[in-house]
């Protein structure tokens, strides 16, 4: 048994943080973009610093084993960040690196060292959770060995904010059906998605042909929303997704989407072209409208009294088919003054869900749109964006 053993790399050393180290680790752990998915508030002073290296490092070399460790350049052994193996069942990873560093392999390096050294103790398995807000930590866990198991939603403590966590884990004693179930128990909401590379990925194919991702456009209820290039065109991505939705039932999710597509298609609203459909990995590809969403126009008071015709043209076609859009502004583009509605999602007509009751509370800076838009600001001031 040892405790926070010198593990070295190509560029790291990893070793026991020390007194001398507050200065370090206040440079890390004050940083507001470092702290944003961090189970603590940023550190406020170079006392209270000494004060957590006290808590959770030099307190914790005194056991007979665990790993707790300072992650060093070896040109000046001065803490960059941290790495560390929980002591309780979960054998919780966590790392923390300081941004000028992000992006240079360094985390990936430093978490395949300890798990080299890992290997080699008793310890059964480590799990490892990030909030889905941060893909990049997810892609550190694949990178070094570990496997998505579930995700659930915890509201997080001490920020006191909801969560969607994804868990991973890696398995050391051989069971690789052991899949570590505290979560999963703890929370009542829990489910498996569907990833790649831990959360956005590089690349996605659609029926074997390769597309680059460019950036997430948006997630709904039934799916992830990326766009996606070929090298010569832009097109929208749709990955669906399992992912529970508590006030609407889809049921098969790809064939609703292909249904709603051509009820909407022979109703005649302008929506995005269908391009292809790949069943085996429920993925559709789809027409790229690029413009300003009514929710901007609405932001920024440009909403023109044409979009308001538009829309109510919309309306005459659709109520007569007995249907009903998702008329929320977010799911509106306008393009050469030109509405299109780039959802495919609609469901039977319902007057108190039509555009005149429910939709145009939305489409001007109205009581409720003011209040959902101080929401959406509450909420990524929350998560420190």
């Amino acid at each position: 048994m040892d405790n926070t053993p010198v593990i070295e790399t190509e560029r790291l050393r990893l070793r026991r943080f020390t007194e001398r180290d507050a200065d370090a680790l206040f440079a890390i752990l004050s940083d507001p973009e470092v702290n944003q998915f961090l189970p603590m508030f940023p550190l406020t002073s170079l006392e209270e610093a000494g004060q957590y290296l006290k808590e959770h490092y030099l307190s914790t070399y005194g056991q007979p084993s665990g790993y707790h460790y300072a992650v060093c350049l070896k040109t000046d052994d001065i803490p960059i960040g941290y790495i560390n193996v929980s002591d309780d069942d979960s054998h919780d990873l966590g790392y923390g690196l300081k941004k000028e560093f992000w992006k240079k392999g360094i985390m990936t390096e430093a978490g395949r060292a300890l798990i080299r050294k890992l290997k080699t103790t008793d310890l059964p398995y480590i799990t490892a959770t990030h909030d889905r807000e941060n893909p990049g930590s997810g892609r550190v866990m694949e990178k070094i060995g570990m496997i998505y198991q579930y995700s659930y939603e915890e509201q997080w403590q001490p920020k006191d904010i909801l969560v969607l966590f994804r868990m991973y884990q890696l398995n050391f004693d051989g069971d690789q059906d052991h899949v570590y179930q505290k979560y999963w128990n703890k929370y009542p909401v829990h489910f498996i998605e569907k990833l790649e590379d831990g959360g956005m990925p590089e690349t996605l194919t659609v029926n074997q042909k390769e597309y680059r991702v460019i950036r997430l456009l948006g997630k709904g209820k039934g799916g992830y929303s990326y766009l996606v290039t070929d090298g010569a065109r832009s097109f929208v991505l749709k990955q669906i997704h399992h992912e529970p939705c508590d006030y609407y039932q889809f049921g098969d999710k790809l064939e609703s989407e292909l249904r709603d597509y051509k009820r909407l298609f022979d109703i005649g609203i302008p929506i995005p072209e269908l391009y292809d459909v790949d069943r085996k990995n429920e993925r559709i590809l789809k027409e790229y409208i690029e413009g300003n969403t009514i929710y901007d126009l609405v932001l920024c008071d440009q909403v023109k009294p044409s979009y308001f015709r538009q829309i109510e043209d919309m309306c005459g076609r659709l109520y007569p088919a007995n249907t009903n859009i998702d008329y929320f502004p977010a799911n509106f583009v306008v393009q050469n003054d030109a509405l299109y509605y780039i959802d495919y999602e609609c469901n039977n007509y319902m007057e108190e869900w039509n555009f005149e009751n429910w939709g145009i509370r939305y489409w001007s800076r109205t009581k409720e749109f003011l209040e959902y838009e101080q929401s959406q600001i509450s909420r990524r001031r929350q998560r420190g964006i």
